[in-house]
């Protein structure tokens, strides 16, 4: 067994038996009634864009500041995560055009739009008493043409 490259090679005739194998399981085995310790996240979305589905996201931020004089510690703490926050969402809404000189519309925003779009529809279908593969089949027609567009 290779264990850097994952290679399973026999040791008598060197020949690779097996290459590139990996554990696919969860790191961490779940019992009823545990938290679920496995950090895969959500399930990727085929109507957004593979930067929104790898995408990271900021929650629950906690930094260690002393109080400092006044009382300002909590507002400097509050500060500093606003910052924070704004360099990551200016950072994921202009991820796909890092390096590029050509203008095109940002996958990010395209993104966003899609997003407010469906927040939308499932209100409109909601509203309506729509079938729910009647609102999906809405939002697959409108993430294809912002894709497009």
């Amino acid at each position: 067994m290779d264990r850097k490259n994952g290679d399973l090679i026999c040791t008598t005739c060197g020949t690779v038996a097996t290459e590139s194998l990996m554990h696919e399981g969860s790191q961490f085995r779940k019992f009823e009634g545990e938290e679920d310790r496995n950090h895969h996240g959500d399930a990727p979305n085929p109507l957004y864009s593979n930067a929104h589905n790898m995408s990271t996201t900021l929650g629950g931020m906690s930094f260690q500041t002393g109080a400092g004089i006044g009382g300002f510690g909590s507002q400097r703490k509050q500060g500093m995560e606003n910052i924070l926050r704004n360099a990551h969402a200016y950072t994921e809404m202009n991820i796909s055009q890092f390096g590029k000189s050509e203008k095109k519309t940002r996958i990010g925003y395209k993104d966003r739009q899609k997003k407010d779009a469906f927040v939308q529809m499932t209100h409109v279908g909601d509203a309506l008493g729509l079938h729910e593969a009647v609102v999906q089949r809405a939002k697959e027609l409108f993430a294809g043409f912002r894709d497009d567009r």
